[in-house]
C-alpha cells in the first residue's frame, strides 16, 4: 500500500475461469470492480494449466 499511494491506474485480473476484475489504484484510494476496463494501464490472465 505505501508504494501505491498517489499512484493512478487500472489493472484488471482475469482469473479463468472466473470474471474479470479490475483494481483501480486513485491516488490513497484502492477500488475493485466486477468487470474489465477497456484500456487499462496493466492485464494480468491467469489460467488454469489442467
Amino acid at each position: 500500500i505505501k508504494h501505491a499511494k498517489d499512484w493512478n491506474a487500472k489493472i484488471v485480473l482475469h482469473i479463468e475461469p472466473f470474471y474479470p476484475v479490475t483494481v483501480i489504484f486513485d491516488g490513497s484510494n484502492i477500488r475493485f470492480e466486477r468487470k474489465e476496463y477497456p484500456e487499462p494501464d496493466m492485464k494480468v490472465r491467469l489460467e488454469d494449466s489442467h
